[in-house]
């Protein structure tokens, strides 16, 4: 039931996004970021610890997603989304895999997937990814877990 209203609510904001500028576009991604961090930590922690893991999952959802929509386009969050999941799929723990913007030469990432491991009944994968553009470099450390039809949903 509480991902059925999540995912409500990452449609309404997605409507919502179409008539948006690019600040508008960062602060969605803090929102969404902030709201899959929650639900993350939420998942991991347990007792008195879930709380804390809900906050820091937040926070941390917070900066991130602001940093990626601020220096991706759309469709290349779009394209980086499906190497993500193309490398979770089909490449061994710690192999290297590059992805290229189709739309500036420049901005490459390199995607790193983990080992598997289970977490509630789900299998899922740690990954890195380092975006770069413009020279600078952003590192993140992400999870991403088979949703009930088998297929990677990126935390």
């Amino acid at each position: 039931m509480k991902l059925k209203k999540i995912l409500l609510l990452f449609i309404f904001i997605f409507i919502v996004k179409s008539c948006s500028s690019e600040a508008d576009n960062k602060k969605l991604g803090q929102i969404l970021g902030s709201t899959v961090g929650a639900v993350v930590g939420a998942e991991f922690g347990s007792g008195s610890g879930k709380a804390i893991m809900t906050i820091l999952g937040a926070a941390t959802g917070y900066l991130i997603g602001g940093e990626i929509v601020e220096i991706l386009s759309r469709s290349e969050q779009d394209e980086l989304n499906d190497e993500i999941i193309n490398s979770l799929e089909t490449s061994p723990p710690n192999q290297r895999n590059v992805w290229r913007s189709n739309e500036d030469n420049s901005t490459v990432a390199e995607i790193v997937p983990g080992e598997e491991f289970f977490s509630n009944q789900k299998v899922c994968r740690n990954y890195k990814k380092t975006v770069i553009k413009n020279d600078k470099k952003y590192l993140t450390d992400a999870t991403a877990c088979r949703n009930q039809k088998g297929n990677w949903v990126l935390l």
